[in-house]
């Protein structure tokens, strides 16, 4: 399979804290996970002030950095860069914990909503090709929401934000995954970052005939060039690209810069 582009990406996740907190200990999951169709030859990571960092791979083989500030701190800031090299067909083949993403997800339970959309699109579902079927229901995703941040929040299932009619990225993800489950076929929540855009994605992956194939339901597009995969699991709880605990006030705001540019082939 030809190399199709070399692009060059920065993510910066800054997590700022009210009043001083110590003994923050943090897991981390920025970094792009390498797949068939994506190479990872370079890239450097920089946690400002972490007293100690290590990494690990968590249940789905997505890499984790785990790590803490042990001192009094406001800010936690990680920034992490490199090159991915993509070729032409963005598609998976780890069939690792394939059963999971066949069944209800913390995210992507049973609810009043989700069963009747389920049931009005199984329809025209069946009459079509199941290329075909993936593309009908991406669509459906995208016309039902109103893309609005502040609609709803990390902790919003797929069911609620149906019923709201409006959300983000991950609301989007949700939804068109409750969908592909309830018409038998597999599919699991991705993060990661796409070019022209300043902040983290997510999108869906569904199995069929032996591998797995990204559908953007908030942009209603097959998966393509220009998408950088971190990581994947049942849903959002799986896939948090921040998370931890400290000591201090419970008040925090967490800022994400991303920035993704094509680099000319011959540079890689």
């Amino acid at each position: 399979m030809p190399l199709s582009a070399c692009y060059l990406f920065k993510s910066t996740t800054r997590l700022t804290i009210a009043a001083p907190a110590r003994e923050h200990h943090f897991l981390l999951r920025i970094l792009p996970k390498p797949t068939p169709c994506m190479i990872l030859p370079e890239w450097e990571l920089s946690i400002e002030a972490a007293d100690y960092v290590s990494a690990f791979e968590d249940a789905f083989g997505n890499r984790v950095f785990y790590g803490a500030v042990l001192g009094e701190h406001a800010q936690l800031v990680a920034s992490v860069w490199g090159k991915v090299l993509l070729r032409d067909e963005y598609w998976d083949d780890d069939v690792q914990g394939l059963g999971l993403f066949c069944l209800p997800s913390p995210m992507v339970g049973p609810s009043e909503a989700l069963d009747g959309l389920v049931a009005a699109m199984t329809p025209a579902f069946r009459r079509l090709k199941t290329r075909e079927g993936m593309l009908f229901l991406n669509d459906a995703v995208f016309r039902r929401l109103v893309y609005e941040k502040g609609a709803t929040n990390s902790e919003t299932d797929a069911g609620e934000a149906l019923s709201k009619g409006k959300g983000v990225c991950q609301d989007f993800a949700h939804i068109l995954i409750g969908l592909l489950r309830g018409l038998g076929m597999p599919a699991r929540y991705v993060t990661g970052y796409i070019e022209g855009e300043g902040d983290s994605h997510a999108w869906v992956e569904v199995f069929h005939e032996g591998r797995w194939y990204g559908l953007d339901p908030t942009h209603n597009a097959f998966v393509r060039e220009g998408y950088i995969k971190v990581a994947h699991g049942r849903d959002a709880k799986d896939t948090r690209m921040n998370s931890g605990v400290f000591k201090g006030k419970f008040s925090q705001y967490v800022e994400v810069n991303v920035r993704v540019e094509m680099l000319e082939t011959d540079d890689a």
